[in-house]
């Protein structure tokens, strides 16, 4: 047992040495103190710390050896104000540097001295036999500078001059007072708080952190919440350094994360997409989309193809977009309620979740992308029959190019709604609002062809026109051919829904899945990874049907696919997908032959998308109004339409100022030379400005003007926009004028 000699003068004539020995705890009867009673935080020493740091070494080299047994801090001790000493289990701990949030408050860094001991725990020189390094941190408490701290951490040595960064093999966490033991003052607020005394105490390492790695998956207030509830909510947790601080400090984190993330987030879809495990069946970046990335699992197409091309009995795809989520994306799930399965709550064909496409615009172009790109991937897709939705003539366009079978199914809750509220604007009392409702939703969509159609709506014109003079002739404006197309029980019954009309509800409650899981400030990386998970999820309760778990069961006329649970583990892999594919193959028994992969598909140029940045307007509903211009743009003011100056380029007057201050341009965006004063008239393109500096690529957060040369707009990244000539120019050109322009152009000029 090491011990330590001591000097007492109780004697007049001299002193007296006393030996005592090194005890482990301060108490007399051998048993372990804890701090605040709690058992994850035990004293090493009770009383004051040894300071020399050649018995600290001795403590170290007894427990590294195992020559003795020390009670180990779990945690971090909280609140300790008096002279004490810890040894702390740094690898139970969140983070290493979860030690300093020790709830005293704010301490200033004095010192930190380093040493250096060979295998036998002996002092030497740096590199010269250095098996171990021992680091000493000095602190003194901000609010009373006589309160000292002091961690001391070993480490293993692995020759480097620089200081090591690896986990400590063991730390000691000192406590002292320099002088007498005192009462410390009360603890102050935040040095940089202004509107609250609320004392301030330093939130662990291993928290922050997490907040870091939540914040984008759910909202601020889910994070503090399922923070606490992680650290045993109020009522189990060790103290209020385990948990956020307010949700202040969330905001603040949230605020340290790049800006550039959305950049980061498109360059690792790419990335992504090449990976043959990954969902993300292709990415497009055009002036048509903007930005459209098509998710599709393999077992989705597969289940699209049984299902949704089976002549004999289709299953309709559905389709709704919904808004918002993701940093103002567009999200639009296929849906379909599959036809073999029941939901074990609702008893009710359970809503799978299709291909989906995730975008920033919202137009038939990028809904013709998107069949597409299914098509693409499993030709045999272009024999869907039915495709139901509320009112989204662009969808249904897009998807006709490439699925000329397609027939529309609307929802007819939508139209319903949509009636009524026309009937309500034109003042109709209730009764009459109910006689006519009957009419349309009881007998005209209820009609067998269109001839009967026509028939019904003659019988019901007078009586229409005696209510109101308008309802009829609205009603063959906007309705009528819906009811005719996509309506009517000859529809209907042609989709297999025999006398049931199509709802939008499955797409609907996909919707708010997504949304319940996908929140407005989720990356487009975390939205994918939460689509993915949906799916997974998904499938596995399919697949588990096979046995009789999950969420879902087999309809009795498909009980004879299922499966004992003991025969279906007992199978190889390739026997079990065998048997997985019989929930759609059954079902589609009498599917035609694989069709030959459609006539020619537009193609959509890909570019790299860190380099483009999303539509304005993406994420918003179109109810939303935009914020106008105080004043034109320059473009509108040369050109009459400016929405046409956003797809050409135009030839200007160079001497013409572009600016409020007379500034003209003096250099080509794409060559970089500089204008002469032969240079009079130059080109103008609206692009996303790129430049270079310091090494990183940057890009403008908005459309500008650049200027070049006109034989410079047959550059590769103009020479796909036509050329015209502003109103303004045209009067005062010249032949020779335009002559000139079309030589260095090698192109005709066309006008406004």
């Amino acid at each position: 047992m090491f011990c330590f000699t001591i000097v007492s003068d109780d004697s007049p004539v001299r002193k007296r040495r006393r030996t005592i020995p090194l005890a482990l705890s301060s108490d007399s009867d051998g048993e372990t103190q804890l701090l605040n009673d709690d058992e994850s935080t035990p004293f090493y020493k009770n009383g004051r710390p040894l300071r020399d740091i050649s018995k600290l070494i001795v403590i170290f080299k007894n427990i590294l050896t195992n020559q003795s047994s020390v009670p180990l801090c779990t945690a971090v001790p909280y609140g300790c104000c008096k002279p004490a000493m810890f040894v702390i289990d740094v690898p139970r701990l969140g983070s290493l540097k979860d030690v300093v949030s020790d709830g005293l408050g704010s301490f200033i860094n004095l010192s930190c001295d380093w040493y250096y001991l060979n295998d036998q725990f002996e002092r030497c020189k740096e590199q010269l036999g250095a098996t171990y390094e021992i680091k000493s941190t000095h602190y003194s408490l901000k609010r009373d500078s006589s309160f000292k701290r002091r961690i001391v951490e070993i480490r293993d040595y692995d020759g480097n001059t620089k200081r090591s960064n690896s986990n400590p093999k063991l730390t000691l966490l000192c406590y002292d007072f320099k002088g007498t033991v005192h009462e410390l003052q009360d603890m102050p607020p935040h040095g940089n708080c202004k509107t609250t005394r609320t004392p301030f105490t330093s939130t662990k390492k291993s928290v922050r952190d997490n907040i870091k790695t939540s914040i984008g998956k759910v909202s601020h207030t889910k994070v503090h919440d399922k923070l606490l509830a992680d650290a045993g909510g109020l009522m189990h947790c060790k103290n209020d350094t385990d948990y956020p601080r307010n949700m202040k400090q969330i905001y603040n984190v949230k605020a340290t994360i790049s800006d550039n993330q959305s950049k980061d987030d498109l360059y690792e879809v790419i990335l992504r997409k090449n990976d043959p495990s990954s969902c993300i069946l292709d990415v497009h970046n055009a002036h048509a989309c903007n930005l459209a990335i098509t998710m599709a699992s393999q077992y989705q197409l597969d289940m699209l193809e049984a299902l949704c091309c089976d002549p004999s009995r289709p299953v309709v795809l559905g389709i709704d977009m919904t808004y918002n989520c993701a940093n103002k994306f567009y999200v639009t799930p296929t849906v379909i309620q599959h036809p073999m399965l029941l939901h074990n709550d609702t008893l009710s064909e359970p809503a799978i979740m299709g291909p989906t496409l995730i975008h920033t615009e919202h137009n038939e172009g990028v809904y013709r992308i998107f069949a597409g790109d299914l098509v693409n991937a499993r030709p045999s897709l272009c024999g869907i029959k039915f495709l139901g939705s509320d009112k989204q003539r662009e969808c249904f366009k897009g998807f006709k190019v490439h699925m000329s079978e397609l027939r529309l199914l609307l929802c007819r809750k939508h139209v319903e709604d949509n009636i009524k509220s026309y009937l309500e604007k034109q003042g109709i009392a209730e009764a009459h609002k109910m006689n006519i409702s009957n009419d349309i939703f009881l007998d005209l969509i209820e009609s067998r062809d269109s001839s009967e159609l026509d028939t019904k709506l003659e019988v019901v014109k007078d009586s229409w026109a005696k209510v109101n003079d308008n309802i009829y002739p609205w009603f063959m404006r906007y309705q009528y051919e819906s009811f005719k197309s996509s309506l009517i029980r000859c529809c209907r019954e042609a989709a297999g829904l025999k006398g049931k009309h199509f709802y939008n509800n499955a797409c609907e409650s996909v919707n708010s899945m997504i949304k319940k899981n996908v929140s407005r400030q989720t990356s487009l990386i975390v939205l994918i990874d939460e689509w993915t998970e949906l799916v997974n999820s998904q499938e596995s309760n399919l697949h588990r049907s096979l046995i009789g778990e999950g969420k879902f069961h087999l309809k009795a006329e498909y009980k004879h696919l299922q499966v004992q649970k003991q025969l279906f583990f007992k199978k190889n892999e390739v026997q079990r997908r065998d048997m997985l594919c019989k929930l759609n193959k059954q079902y589609a028994c009498n599917l035609r032959q694989q069709m030959s992969q459609s006539s020619s598909t537009s193609t959509v140029t890909l570019t790299q998308l860190v380099t483009d940045p999303v539509s304005q307007r993406a994420g918003h509903k179109q109810s939303d109004k935009p914020r106008h211009r105080k004043t034109p743009s320059i473009a509108a003011q040369y050109c009459k339409d400016e929405d046409c100056h956003q797809s050409h380029a135009i030839i200007r007057d160079r001497l013409h100022p572009v600016s409020k201050k007379g500034k003209q341009p003096s250099k080509c965006y794409n060559c970089k030379k500089l204008f002469n004063d032969d240079d009079r008239f130059i080109g103008c393109v609206k692009t996303y400005c790129q430049w270079r500096k310091d090494g990183i690529n940057h890009i403008s957060k908005s459309i500008e003007n650049v200027y070049v040369h006109p034989k410079c707009l047959s550059h590769q990244d103009f020479e796909s926009k036509p050329v015209h000539v502003c109103n303004y120019l045209h009067k005062i050109l010249t032949q020779k004028d335009i002559e000139g322009i079309e030589s260095g152009l090698g192109k005709s000029l066309s006008e406004c």
